[in-house]
C-alpha cells in the first residue's frame, strides 16, 4: 500500500514528487508540523534507500547517503526555491546519479 502524504505536503512538493517517482523513488513515511513554520519531511525508498526530503523554515534539502548526494550535486545543498531543487534532481536522475 502506498504511503499517503499530508495534503499540504503533497500539494507543495507535487512536481518534485513526480520527478522522484519517475526515478523510482516512492514515499514510505512523512511528517508535517503546521505549527512549526509548516516544516515537513518525506522518507523515500528507491534506488538509494534512506533518502529524505526536508522542508525546514522554507528551506528545502535532502538527507541521505553522502556518496549518492555528492554525485547528484545535492550534498549540503539547500534552497528556498523548490523549483531549483527539482531541476537538480531531474538532472541527477537523467545522468544516473541518484542510485547507490
Amino acid at each position: 500500500m502506498a504511503h499517503k502524504l499530508p495534503l499540504p505536503v503533497e500539494q507543495e512538493a507535487a512536481l518534485l514528487l513526480r520527478v522522484l517517482n519517475r526515478g523510482g523513488y516512492s514515499p514510505v513515511a512523512s511528517a508535517y508540523c503546521p505549527e512549526s513554520f509548516g516544516n515537513w519531511l518525506i522518507d523515500f525508498t528507491g534506488p538509494s534507500d534512506g533518502l529524505r526530503l526536508l522542508k525546514d523554515r522554507n528551506s528545502f534539502s535532502f538527507e541521505g547517503e553522502r556518496s549518492v548526494l555528492e554525485s547528484a550535486n545535492l550534498w549540503q545543498f539547500a534552497t528556498a526555491a523548490l523549483e531549483d531543487l527539482t531541476l537538480r534532481v531531474e538532472i541527477a536522475l537523467s545522468n544516473g546519479k541518484m542510485s547507490a
